[in-house]
Formats: structure tokens, C-alpha cells, sequence
């Protein structure tokens, strides 16, 4: 009996020591995976936040994603800010930077630039020079799902500049303008085209002046939203204080997602509208000084 009982005790005792030997921790609940959605711009394009800088060998050229692009996008309800970290690309991923919306919600409104919400569609008054490209070109999505596929809702005028002879200018602003309105707030149409209120224009600063020469032809692109504009007006404004003011002579046509191109020299504008974007030739679209 007594043999027995202090088998009992030892066995109790191990027990006691061996429970001492685990630690139970709390149960962690799995967190959830960043919101990321997939945004894509339009296959045939001038279109996007930035210009590749050559045309390609059918004179089209490429927009694509940037690092850094933030996209705003609306549940029905909230808005979020989303930002991507890809470059180069037609199709990027963008993940929740700031803002919350519902995960599941029923469907998505999106705009680019991040500036353009639900709340805020406003096309702005003042729009900043790119060499060789543009930036912010605004777009427009919607969707029942994570893939946005962003659709163009303005046109751009590019306007190729050079001087006559041996002068050369150096351009620190251009001024456009028309009956219509270019800028403010907007509303999209079954097109997808941004239809603005009022009638202010836009202006395209450039932060460092632009020289042109007569050698050869400096490019400025301009957002413009789509329509028939019967008196477009034109201002070029210089570094050492001089303008050039111009109005077109016939109406100036802009096309949603696409490019009108306006050759400047010697005070003289040659217009060429394309669905492709480019290239340019002539037509009887006139610019005279006023």
C-alpha cells in the first residue's frame, strides 16, 4: 500500500511539472490582405499620366502608369486614395493609401488624377508642362468588380511651336480658350466624355521657360475636353513679358481620347485632327493674330 501511494504522488508530481512546461498563447485572428485593385488604361491611346518620349513606327505614341499615380475611388458611400508602384505599364496594381471603403461593395467609381473624386469633379484651370509628354490626363472607370478599366475623358491639343528665321522665344506660358468651357466642374457623358460648366479656359505654365527655335518644332500638350470649339483663341505669353494672341479662323475640333495637332511658326497655325493621334498634316484650320 505504501509502495503504491507514493507512485500516485510521483505521478501526480510529473504531471504538475510537465504542464509547467508548455505556455498557451491567445488565438490570433488572420489579417486581411491589402485592397488592391487593377487598373487599366484604354488599348488605343494617347491616353494616360504620362507620354512615352518618341512615337512608335506607326506614329502612335504610349501612355502608360507611373510609380507613384494615385487613383481615387468611390464604393457608393466613402472615398480612398489608391497609389501604384508600377512603371511603364498599361495595367498596374493600385493598393489603399489613404481612406476607407467597403471591400464588397457593389460597384466602384474611379478617377484619375486622385484629385477628381466623386465629390470634386473638377477639371483644373491650370495644367503644367511636360517635355515630351503630359501629365495627369484625366480618366474615368466604373465597375461591379477590382478591375477598373479606365476610359479617356478628354482630348489633348498639341501645339508644336518654332520661330521664323534666326529668332528665338522663350515661351513661359500658353493660354487657350473658346466659347465652351475647358475647365471647372464637369459631368461625364454616355461617352465618356467630360462635358464642362461655364466657359474658363486653361493654361499651360511652364515652370522653366521653353526656348523655341526656328530649327525645329517644340511641342506643348494641352488637355482640352472633347467638343467643337467655333472660336478657339490661342495666347502665348513669353519670358521677357510679350504675348501673341491668336483666334482660329474655322472650328477647332477635339475628340475624346485622341490628339489635335496645331503647327505654330511664323504666326501662322495649321491644324490636323486624328483618332490615332498622329501624324500631322495640313487642313484648312487658320489661326490669325488679334
Amino acid at each position: 500500500m505504501k509502495t503504491r501511494l507514493l507512485f500516485i504522488i510521483a505521478a501526480i508530481f510529473m504531471l504538475a511539472s510537465c504542464e509547467s512546461l508548455f505556455t498557451i498563447y491567445p488565438t490570433v485572428e488572420p489579417v486581411d490582405s491589402a485592397l488592391t485593385f487593377t487598373a487599366s488604361t484604354e488599348s488605343k491611346a494617347e491616353t494616360k499620366t504620362s507620354l512615352s518620349y518618341s512615337a512608335d513606327e506607326n506614329g502612335l505614341y504610349s501612355l502608360t502608369w507611373n510609380r507613384g499615380d494615385e487613383i481615387s475611388i468611390y464604393d457608393g458611400t466613402s472615398t480612398a486614395v489608391f497609389s501604384t508602384d508600377d512603371s511603364y505599364s498599361a495595367t498596374a496594381e493600385f493598393e489603399q493609401k489613404s481612406g476607407e471603403i467597403d471591400k464588397n461593395a457593389a460597384s466602384y467609381t474611379a478617377f484619375y488624377p486622385a484629385s477628381i473624386t466623386v465629390d470634386n469633379m473638377v477639371l483644373p484651370s491650370q495644367q503644367t508642362y511636360t517635355s515630351h509628354g503630359i501629365t495627369n490626363f484625366p480618366m474615368y472607370a466604373y465597375s461591379t468588380n477590382k478591375n477598373l478599366q479606365f476610359k479617356n475623358i478628354c482630348g489633348i491639343l498639341k501645339i508644336s511651336m518654332k520661330t521664323k528665321e534666326s529668332t528665338d522665344v522663350s515661351v513661359s506660358s500658353i493660354s487657350v480658350s473658346s466659347e465652351k468651357g475647358m475647365s471647372g466642374i464637369f459631368t461625364v457623358a454616355d461617352d465618356y466624355s467630360a462635358v464642362v460648366e461655364g466657359d474658363d479656359g486653361v493654361v499651360l505654365n511652364c515652370e522653366d521657360p521653353v526656348r523655341i527655335y526656328n530649327a525645329s518644332y517644340q511641342e506643348f500638350n494641352i488637355v482640352v475636353p472633347p467638343g467643337e470649339y467655333e472660336i478657339m483663341k490661342v495666347s502665348v505669353s513669353t519670358k521677357d513679358g510679350r504675348s501673341i494672341n491668336l483666334v482660329a479662323n474655322n472650328t477647332v475640333k477635339i475628340d475624346r481620347s485622341s490628339m489635335t495637332h496645331v503647327k505654330v511658326s511664323l504666326g501662322e497655325f495649321a491644324f490636323d485632327s486624328s483618332l490615332e493621334m498622329i501624324p500631322v498634316v495640313d487642313s484648312d484650320v487658320e489661326f490669325t493674330e488679334r
